[in-house]
């Protein structure tokens, strides 16, 4: 869903500053959804990782 394949997580768990960005960014959809509820925060969340083109793909490939 991410688009995130196993190498690119072992590589998050190698990368201490890729690490903490990621994790930054997911404090700010937490700050998102506490001030302005889930919906914006699924919004920005799925903007900036792409999430509705990534199941599309998927969805494409699989031949659905």
């Amino acid at each position: 869903m991410f688009g995130l394949t196993a190498l690119d997580i072992e590589n998050l768990n190698q990368d201490e500053q890729a690490w903490d960005a990621l994790v930054e960014e997911f404090s700010e959809y937490r700050q998102i959804w506490r001030q302005r509820g889930v919906m914006p925060m699924l919004r920005a969340l799925m903007t900036a990782r792409h999430i509705a083109e990534n199941l599309l793909a998927t969805r494409a490939a699989s031949g659905a």
